[in-house]
């Protein structure tokens, strides 16, 4: 006959016991609680910059296709698909090169939750990059808690900077 052994009643019980299932939920939901707010946070502001981004490319574009055509270059913000002295850039904006023979253009658009302020529905580069203007000009990309600003210097170059509280640039 086998001799059995027992084992201590401490040695038999394996597992996780209820309350240290709930701490443990506590402490995840204390962790999600904090990071799921900063993590919209940071995805808004990825979501605005990549739009600022977007419209300083295009700016750029517009800019390097006035110099390379030798010819005047638009953006213009889009309303009801066309370029419109009143619309405004939530719609988009297309560049628009001027030449009756050959009209090039190309639209961009928005995510619908980033909108665009500006001064002006649209910005000019002359035949040599500057702005038509003479003055610099900006647009300011906005959404809900996050702005980035689009700087345009008088001779054309465009910089991407953070906004100051009130106003672009």
């Amino acid at each position: 006959m086998s001799k059995m052994r027992r084992l201590p009643l401490a040695q038999c019980q394996a597992g996780v016991g209820l309350i240290e299932i709930l701490v443990v939920l506590l402490i995840l939901g204390i962790t999600f609680g904090v990071a799921v707010p900063v993590y919209q946070r940071q995805v808004e502001q990825l979501r605005v910059k990549s739009a600022a981004q977007e419209v300083l490319l295009s700016l750029r574009l517009a800019r390097s296709e006035a110099v390379r055509t030798r010819q005047q270059v638009s953006l213009c913000a889009l309303g009801q698909g066309v370029c419109a002295p009143t619309a405004t850039w939530q719609q988009g904006w297309r560049m628009e090169l001027a030449t009756p023979a050959h009209p090039r253009r190309r639209d961009w658009s928005l995510a619908p939750d980033v909108s665009i302020e500006a001064g002006a529905g649209r910005v000019v580069f002359n035949a040599q990059g500057a702005l038509e203007t003479g003055s610099s000009q900006a647009l300011r990309v906005v959404g809900p808690q996050a702005a980035r600003c689009v700087v345009i210097s008088p001779m054309g170059h465009s910089r991407l900077v953070a906004c100051q509280q009130g106003g672009a640039g």
